[in-house]
């Protein structure tokens, strides 16, 4: 990288820093209702030029999905609330203590945690609704050290931003690239939270996602089958702005396996059906899910998709089941726009 680009880069690193400086400052204004008229303010923003990157991940994403069952009007209707709950993601952390929670089965947990057999547990989820409230409530409810893997963000100022946020959720931050500590995290026993909906550029599994091959993340699975601990998927749905709904799903138990070419399949089928378990989550409450990242970006082949027509045509061609309908919660909610 020329020093030229080394300046553009930390130019724009910094100006990234006082934007969310500045909206967390303005977030941590008020109360939560005012939060949310902050967020919607600038949601408004959201559909400018400035982030006309993102947007296009979204539409094509939303085109990948749904098909022709969303009209491209209906999409950019979409794509504009989701902004709403992505932001609200983000800063409704600095408002722990206004939020409230209500769960659904959360005994199938609780069960796991007082089973003097149980070792280590591993909750898994997604890019939807509260999921950072949802964290950090899960770390309160379960009485046991928990640890999050995560990527760190590409903005070193950000980061730490974003850390001085989290500080209060009591989890240990470990970097998915740090085999090492997430080892020592099973082998306590402690609760471990992956989110399983990320690209993987390197070193990924070909599964259905939303019934498109996606290379997704084998960790999850593996560990699992190496501890013998169960795979938990767990979804935080926001109700409305500080309410939310968690939603804990079944556990998926891990085979014992005997060779390198049993453990891969199972990894397959156990991440399949991990996926299985979020799909009608996201299409009932699409507008929460995070359409923006590039999700299907990289192929099964080796191969790079761009979020323009001619691959979103190419990529539909590659579906395992046929595009989704649009959920009856969806319509109603377009109806109120």
């Amino acid at each position: 990288m020329s020093f030229g680009d080394r300046l553009l880069l930390r130019l724009r690193w910094h100006t990234e820093w006082y934007a969310l400086r500045l909206l967390v400052g303005l977030a941590r204004r008020g109360d939560m209702a005012a939060m949310d008229r902050l967020v919607r303010r600038v949601s408004a923003l959201a559909g400018s030029a400035l982030f006309g990157k993102e947007n296009r991940w979204a539409d094509s994403n939303l085109a990948l999905i749904f098909g022709d069952h969303l009209t491209p009007s209906q999409r950019h209707k979409l794509i504009r609330i989701t902004w709403n709950h992505i932001l609200l993601s983000y800063l409704e952390p600095l408002r722990l203590h206004e939020m409230t929670f209500r769960a659904s089965g959360w005994d199938r947990v609780a069960g796991l945690l007082t089973n003097p057999q149980q070792g280590c547990v591993i909750l898994c989820g997604i890019h939807l609704g509260c999921w950072e409230g949802g964290l950090y409530w899960l770390a309160r409810q379960s009485g046991r050290p928990m640890a999050a893997l995560y990527r760190p963000a590409n903005n070193p100022l950000s980061e730490r931003e974003f850390h001085a946020i989290r500080s209060g959720y009591g989890v240990e931050w470990v970097s998915r690239h740090n085999s090492r500590a997430v080892v020592r995290v099973l082998k306590r026993g402690h609760l471990l939270s992956s989110m399983v909906d990320i690209n993987m550029r390197s070193g990924g599994i070909a599964v259905p996602f939303l019934g498109v091959p996606a290379m997704s993340p084998a960790g999850p699975a593996r560990l699992a089958i190496q501890y013998q601990c169960p795979l938990v998927p767990v979804v935080a749905i926001r109700e409305t702005p500080g309410r939310v709904m968690m939603q804990i799903m079944p556990p998926l138990y891990p085979p014992v396996i005997r060779d390198r070419a049993e453990e891969d399949q199972a990894i397959v089928q156990m991440t399949t059906a991990l996926y299985g378990e979020f799909k009608p989550w996201i299409v009932d409450f699409a507008e929460q899910y995070n359409w923006f990242h590039a999700r299907w970006r990289s192929r099964p082949d080796g191969e790079l998709w761009r979020p323009d027509r001619p691959d979103v045509v190419t990529m539909a061609q590659q579906r395992v089941e046929p595009c989704y309908d649009v959920s009856d919660r969806i319509k109603k909610l377009f109806k109120q726009l």
